[in-house]
């Protein structure tokens, strides 16, 4: 989109990376774990994507289906269907309400209950996963997932709830208990506290205080840190280990943080996926050219600006903030029939919107920030560095043959499966890593 990102000097004979078709990439091989197959290069099979090198068996890529490839039998395994969903060698089961289980179900959950969170008058159950080996052998201990719901204008909604359960709880290879907590000040050992973490958000020492009373194995899930301008390290003081929205290098290549804290992506708003990839339209059959819906603060209003001086074929819908416009299933079905989406930033270069094009396979056109670069890696995501660039980008991608646009989807699709892989698996590892380091399974 343009010859400064391109790094040519003419822009006519620019080859944007993310226009072109990549080469097939070797699949690498897990290191560390002994029943992982042999790097693998698939010459026949061009489909076959690119792995990340796993550092433990904990974080191993799904097999690829490629017929020398045997399966890996102590990693993960990908699950049937086209949505993007881990699970194991494990039966998983995720439910909204205990009546949705046996008797024999809830015997064990009973047992893996061991701080009676059930029972606990502060907290309400919002879902469980019950994750159970399928060779008959015990399960690893459970996980408690605590929201500590934080309360604007009436409205108690963490809106990322959903992702919550049916993405991250089971990802995780144990049983996960999730709990609402309106007082916003339990502390339960073997806890994962999913709060905002905002100036006027319960107590900033909580963790701390807990340790202090003999509670153990606790996590952090922190939300809402888009502006980067709260020291949090009182928040962070007693967490065996910390996961977090929003990328911040400085805090993730920190001496005290970078062993325990791993970035996961903020996912879609409720309501809005998992997006079952069969009914996902073509880029190249869609019936809207572009759209974007938002308000006009910061460098937004210059975008529209240059789309309407510029008469670009794009649908601006303009609202008065976060969540006032359109409806969430009138949002999704404008995104899942559009070609191409704008994602300019908002309180952060980060937004949940970028989730939701990538989840609905509309193309993402983003602003250049060097975090995501750090975040996302090479991806081949449309980028421009300004808004002015938006006329020629757009010219470019509508000169595109249809099967090219197909291909650009594709591979947007693979970043993001990749994107969920790397950060379940993450994520993943240094709860484990906690669970053990207080003796349990």
């Amino acid at each position: 989109p343009s010859s400064k990102q391109c790094n040519c000097t003419k822009p006519a004979a620019c080859q944007c990376p993310a226009l072109e078709t990549p080469p097939p990439t070797p699949i690498p091989s897990c290191p560390s774990c002994p029943s992982c197959p042999p790097p693998l290069t698939c010459p026949s099979l061009p489909e076959c994507p690119a792995c990340p090198t796993c550092p433990t068996c904990e974080v191993c890529p799904p097999p690829v289906v490629c017929p020398p490839l045997p399966v890996c039998p102590t990693c993960p395994v990908p699950t049937t269907g086209n949505l993007p969903v881990f699970t194991f060698p494990l039966d998983v089961k995720c439910v909204r309400t205990l009546r949705d289980l046996t008797e024999a179900e809830m015997n064990i959950l009973t047992r893996l209950d061991r701080e009676n969170a059930m029972k606990n008058p502060n907290l309400v159950l919002a879902a469980v996963c019950l994750q159970q080996p399928l060779d008959g052998s015990e399960p690893r201990d459970a996980l408690n997932i605590l929201m500590h719901k934080y309360v604007e204008n009436g409205n108690e909604e963490i809106f990322e709830e959903q992702w919550l359960i049916d993405m991250f709880a089971r990802s995780l290879g144990r049983t996960v208990f999730i709990f609402h907590d309106h007082t916003r000040k339990m502390v339960l050992s073997n806890s994962l506290i999913l709060a905002h973490l905002v100036p006027g958000f319960g107590e900033w020492n909580l963790l701390a205080k807990a340790k202090s009373e003999g509670k153990t194995n606790l996590g952090i899930y922190h939300m809402a840190d888009e502006t980067f301008k709260y020291s949090i390290n009182e928040v962070y003081e007693g967490a065996d280990y910390i996961l977090r929205n929003y990328f911040r290098p400085e805090l993730m290549e920190s001496e005290e943080y970078r062993d325990i804290l791993h970035w996961i992506p903020n996912g879609w708003r409720n309501n809005f996926g998992p997006i079952d990839r069969n009914t996902i339209i073509p880029t190249s059959k869609r019936s809207n050219n572009c759209f974007w819906s938002g308000s006009l603060r910061g460098d937004r209003q210059q975008m529209a600006n240059i789309i309407a001086d510029k008469d670009l074929n794009c649908e601006i819908v303009v609202t008065g903030g976060f969540g006032q416009g359109l409806g969430t299933q009138e949002y999704r079905a404008k995104m899942a029939n559009t070609k191409w989406c704008l994602n300019p930033h908002g309180n952060s270069p980060e937004t949940i919107r970028f989730y939701e094009i990538v989840e609905s396979g509309c193309l993402l056109i983003n602003m250049h920030h060097p975090n995501l670069e750090l975040a996302y890696g090479p991806n081949g995501i449309l980028t421009v560095d300004k808004w002015t660039e938006l006329p020629h980008l757009f010219q470019r991608l509508e000169s595109l043959p249809p099967e090219r646009l197909d291909l650009l989807q594709k591979q947007q699709y693979e970043m993001w499966d990749a994107l969920k892989r790397e950060a379940f698996g993450k994520s993943r590892q240094v709860i484990n890593k906690s669970f053990e380091k207080y003796g349990m399974n």
